[in-house]
């Protein structure tokens, strides 16, 4: 059995409920980004998190659709590219407030936020990019045994285009930790939160990473605990700290306006 097949058998026994809890939940998520984005008056830092909850909704109302099919195959493309897709849009605000952070502009002047900008955009237009060409290949049970290599080899490739930043991002907040002065309460709270939310982002990246270095008949292909685990408890924790941490509470006294080069409520 062709390996493309092999890796969407786990459609075929997933089990009945789970997926339309986590489905409620991040939809309740994108609701609840949406209000605090318009209370903390920060849409133009977080206005993809209603965007990646939307897409984790959809995947999981996908996945509960397959589990209603004794043959789901043909879904696969589907659920895993959706899934693929949502980690690198929930990324996006941190990035943003840690480049408008004024810990940044004040610890690290030299740094080019024009630059940043075209970087973080770029690689994040090159991971939906792979994502989704090899996403739709990789997962389609019709696709050619000619296909799958270089599918597979864009899924790796979208991976490690997110991990690259994603080690960047925490050296970073590394290096700004430890400049920091102690007193500085706000700043270094909202470098922590940035931190521990960067670190989810990783560990799920590590394990589809591991994932698809793995053999399609592996653990972490067929027991579905891996997926509940790494994946959606994983990025259910990211979205619901984010709602606790929120790093829209400290535009007020820790943000620049990036666009108009001022600080902003300051």
């Amino acid at each position: 059995m062709d390996d493309n097949r092999d890796v969407n058998k786990f459609l075929d026994n997933i089990a009945r409920g789970p997926s339309a809890v986590f489905a409620t939940f991040f939809a309740a998520s994108c609701v609840l980004h949406a209000w605090q984005s318009r209370k903390y008056k920060c849409w133009s830092y977080t206005w993809p998190l209603p965007c990646a909850c939307i897409v984790m909704t959809a995947g999981f109302i996908c996945r509960e659709v397959a589990a209603d099919y004794h043959d789901a195959d043909g879904l696969g493309s589907a659920v895993q590219g959706l899934f693929y897709s949502a980690a690198v849009i929930f990324t996006l605000p941190l990035y943003k407030f840690l480049l408008c952070s004024s810990v940044t502009t004040e610890l690290l002047p030299r740094l080019n936020l024009t630059i940043s900008y075209i970087m973080i955009w770029t690689f994040t237009s090159a991971v939906i990019s792979c994502t989704a060409q090899g996403a739709s290949t990789y997962f389609n049970p019709d696709a050619k045994k000619g296909t799958v290599t270089s599918s597979l080899a864009l899924l790796k490739a979208s991976l490690f285009l997110q991990l690259a930043p994603n080690g960047a991002f925490i050296c970073l907040l590394l290096l700004l930790l430890f400049r920091q002065d102690a007193n500085a309460a706000r700043r270094r709270a909202l470098l922590m939160s940035s931190f521990v939310l960067m670190a989810l982002i990783c560990v799920r990246n590590l394990f589809r990473t591991i994932q698809l270095f793995s053999s399609p008949r592996s653990r972490p292909w067929t027991d579905e605990a891996y997926f509940w685990v790494f994946e959606g408890c994983v990025m259910l924790s990211y979205t619901v700290l984010f709602h606790v941490l929120h790093l829209g509470k400290f535009v007020p006294t820790g943000l620049y306006d990036c666009s108009q080069g001022r600080r902003r409520c300051s």
